[in-house]
C-alpha cells in the first residue's frame, strides 16, 4: 500500500525519488526564511551600568582613550572638544543626554555620521547584528531619545536615536544664540 502511494505521484518510483531529491536540493539552495529578514547592525554600549544600543548607520567612527579638552560652557552635557579624523568636534556625555547623572570616566567616543559631533560613554559592549523584525517600537520610554528596543533571546536593549539627540542639540544651540541677541 505504501509503495502504491509513492508510485502514483508521477507514475513511477523513480519519478518520485527524483522529485524528492530536487526538493531536498532546493531547500539548501534557497536562503532560510530567517536570513531573508533585513539585518541591522548595532553597537552595544553601557551607560550607568545599563545596556543600550546605537544604530551603526548613524555613526562614523568609534574611538577609545581620546583626550577630551574641557571648554567653558553653560551646557552641562558638553564635556569639551576632541580632535577626530582631522576635525575638532564637540563631545557630549551620552548618558547625561538620555537622563543619567554625569559619568566619572568616559573612555569611548562615537562620532556621529549626521553632524560633526561626538558622544562619550563608559563601556563598549561590541557590535551586534540582528534581524529587523527583532526591533520593536517602545512606547512611553522613561529615557529621552529612546524609541525602539532590540530584542535578542530573553534580553532587550533600548536603542538610542542619535539623530534625535543631534536635533535636540541644534534646538538648544539655536535657543542659546537667540537669547544672546536679546
Amino acid at each position: 500500500m505504501h509503495g502504491e502511494a509513492l508510485a502514483t505521484v508521477d507514475g513511477t518510483h523513480e519519478d518520485r525519488a527524483r522529485l524528492l531529491r530536487e526538493a531536498f536540493d532546493r531547500a539548501f539552495a534557497e536562503a532560510p526564511a530567517a536570513a531573508l529578514s533585513e539585518q541591522v547592525d548595532l553597537i552595544g554600549v553601557r551607560l550607568g551600568g545599563d545596556g543600550f544600543a546605537l544604530r551603526l548607520v548613524q555613526t562614523a567612527g568609534l574611538f577609545a582613550g581620546r583626550k577630551v579638552t574641557p571648554v567653558p560652557t553653560a551646557v552641562a552635557e558638553l564635556r569639551g572638544i576632541a580632535g577626530l579624523r582631522g576635525s575638532i568636534v564637540p563631545v557630549y556625555d551620552l548618558g547625561m543626554l538620555i537622563g543619567y547623572p554625569p559619568a566619572a570616566e568616559l573612555r569611548w567616543l562615537i562620532l556621529a555620521r549626521e553632524a560633526a559631533v561626538a558622544f562619550a560613554f563608559d563601556v563598549f559592549d561590541g557590535q551586534m547584528r540582528i534581524g529587523s523584525d527583532a526591533i520593536v517600537a517602545q512606547q512611553g520610554s522613561a529615557r529621552s531619545h529612546v524609541r525602539e528596543v532590540a530584542r535578542s533571546g530573553d534580553s532587550a536593549r533600548p536603542i538610542i536615536d542619535l539623530a534625535s539627540i543631534i536635533t535636540a542639540i541644534g534646538r538648544q544651540a539655536a535657543g542659546a544664540s537667540s537669547r544672546k541677541e536679546l
